[in-house]
């Protein structure tokens, strides 16, 4: 259970963006080797998985019902939350891609318009860095390595650990898929142990996927998932959710022993399979095509 919560390559980036990543890639490769596990990964021989644009509202109700079978389960929660996932991460990817190009102008000394420097200082708040990015280059590391994708198979594995692949009841009744509590006050639930704790519940799948990704790239809990992935970055090597799970040490009060449920799940059902996912073109739909296997 979550504890915090709150356009075309550009020529110039090739030389600027390692120079301003330079310093942050340096703290970054100090992360603790060990903790880092990036075995039975192999996401560049995965093939490429064509996904349908399709958006459930709410958890699929044969998850919850008694005869389904444990497999089928896993299919029809993937194949309901993959989508999602990869929507979510292409408007960040297209975010992210603005930022660098504003960034790359800045670097060169070009002056922005005001529409351009309202959005930086916009993005700046949303992800609570206090200095002005248009003025600031600390500010613009402190985006840099913030504004970024989270990888499928760690968002699957971590829905799939929270909620027991769909099966919970804040996932049904609340479709809080993260187990993200104390997000939001409008809800108070009992956990297993009898604590009262604040539950978020989420208008849809797609807003709570929204909100567990935002989190992650947000708050300072997460500081060290930010630097791996970082460190990743500079190495041109995949961003793999089996290696950033390192980086979820207070997401539980596990820890650890959370950090090395969510790679077991990563591994056990091979869910770097899609890592090289792709959205196809098209229109949103909301129905629910199987393509997991």
């Amino acid at each position: 259970m979550n504890r915090y919560l709150e356009a075309k390559p550009l020529r110039t980036l090739a030389v600027w963006l390692p120079m301003m990543l330079h310093p942050l890639s340096a703290v970054a490769s100090k992360v603790s080797a060990p903790e880092l596990d990036d075995t039975n990964t192999t996401p560049t021989s995965n093939p490429v998985i064509e996904v349908p644009r399709c958006e459930a509202k709410d958890i699929p109700s044969v998850l919850h019902e008694s005869g389904i079978d444990y497999e089928d389960k896993q299919r029809v929660f993937l194949d309901t939350l993959l989508p999602l996932v990869l929507m979510e991460n292409e408007l960040v990817a297209e975010k992210r891609q603005k930022m660098l190009t504003h960034f790359a102008s800045l670097a060169r000394g070009e002056a922005l318009g005001a529409e351009a420097r309202e959005w930086l200082r916009t993005l700046a708040v949303e992800y609570r860095v206090d200095r002005d990015p248009l003025q600031d280059v600390e500010a613009r590391r402190a985006l840099l390595v913030r504004v970024d994708i989270v990888p499928v198979d760690l968002a699957l594995a971590q829905a799939a650990t929270e909620t027991g692949w769909g099966s919970s009841h804040s996932a049904r009744k609340d479709r809080d898929l993260f187990g993200m509590t104390a997000l939001r006050t409008n809800r108070t639930v009992r956990t297993a142990s009898g604590r009262l704790v604040r539950a978020a519940k989420f208008a849809s799948l797609r807003e709570a996927v929204r909100s567990y990704i935002h989190n992650l790239n947000s708050h300072d809990a997460y500081k060290s998932l930010w630097l791996i992935r970082t460190k990743l970055h500079n190495e041109q090597k995949p961003i793999q959710g089996a290696v950033l799970a390192a980086g979820l040490t207070k997401y539980s009060t596990r820890g650890a022993g959370y950090i090395k449920q969510v790679r077991t799940v990563i591994h056990q059902y091979h869910l770097n399979r899609y890592v090289n996912a792709r959205l196809l073109p098209g229109r949103t739909s909301a129905t629910v095509i199987a393509y997991a296997n």
